[in-house]
């Protein structure tokens, strides 16, 4: 986990029990759980069904898929942004 940079060290204090215990050691920064989100997201932003997507992780409920494991990215948000203006504009008739 720490060559794949998903741990860092920790400083022990000299006060700690079991200070040679790997867990104290270190400190997990990126769970399995933290990749699960992230490939439920990276499903989304590519175009996957939500409802697709929640049979391919197994969930049982789309708002858990939904509300919970996918997360919208201030990419996400600047595109649809500049989509809506799209749309605005040539309803206007100005493009």
């Amino acid at each position: 986990m720490l060559a794949a940079g998903c741990a860092e060290w920790r400083e022990i204090k000299e006060s700690t029990s079991r200070q040679d215990d790997i867990l104290k050691q270190i400190k997990v920064t990126l769970t399995p759980h933290y990749f699960r989100h992230n490939y439920v997201t990276m499903l989304y932003e590519s175009g996957i069904d939500p409802l697709v997507a929640m049979k391919i992780v197994g969930h049982t409920d789309y708002q858990t898929t939904a509300n919970v494991y996918t997360h919208i990215k201030e990419e996400m948000l600047k595109k649809a942004t500049v989509d809506l203006e799209g749309v605005f504009k040539k309803r206007a008739g100005k493009e």
